[in-house]
């Protein structure tokens, strides 16, 4: 994970779900983005794992998603978990690093400096529902929830 970040690469890991008391490793990894889950709501999933590591908070409950039910069947079903609020954060990364550009941002970040900044903005960028914003404990569930638009459009 160092070297992966060392290079440049931002990782991104799901905080964990029962029976995990608390987030998972990697995700408890000062390198790693930790993701725990919300509800559709906003509301944090009472079942994911969270905790001081947690970086960002991202929808986990509820998610479509494509199902293998023989080797040539496919569905979409609902799921939850702390992995489907990873690869929504995941995707927001990729978005980002292709709307300004992963080398020029490489050029201005470089190595380790990208993962870096990337997490800064991802968190900075958070935002907590109305409805949950007295509830919300950010040692637990870090800043907030994911907003990609406000990570794309936030000043680089």
């Amino acid at each position: 994970i160092k070297r992966a970040q060392k290079h440049g690469v931002i990782v991104i890991a799901a905080a964990g779900n029962p029976p995990a008391k608390s987030v998972v490793t990697p995700a408890r990894y000062d390198e790693v983005i930790a993701v725990a889950a919300c509800e559709v709501t906003g509301k944090p999933c009472a079942w994911s794992c969270h905790g001081p590591e947690v970086d960002i908070t991202a929808p986990g409950e509820s998610v479509w998603r494509a199902r293998t039910m023989r080797p040539d069947r496919y569905i979409t079903a609902r799921g939850h978990g702390t992995s489907y609020a990873t690869t929504v954060v995941a995707g927001a990364a990729a978005l980002w690093l292709a709307y300004h550009g992963r080398n020029l941002l490489l050029a201005r970040y470089p190595g380790a400096q990208l993962p870096v900044k990337f997490r800064s903005l991802l968190k900075a960028s958070a935002f907590i529902p109305p409805a949950h914003a007295a509830a919300w404990n950010r040692n637990e569930f870090g800043p907030g929830i994911l907003n990609a638009e406000a990570l794309l459009n936030a000043p680089i």
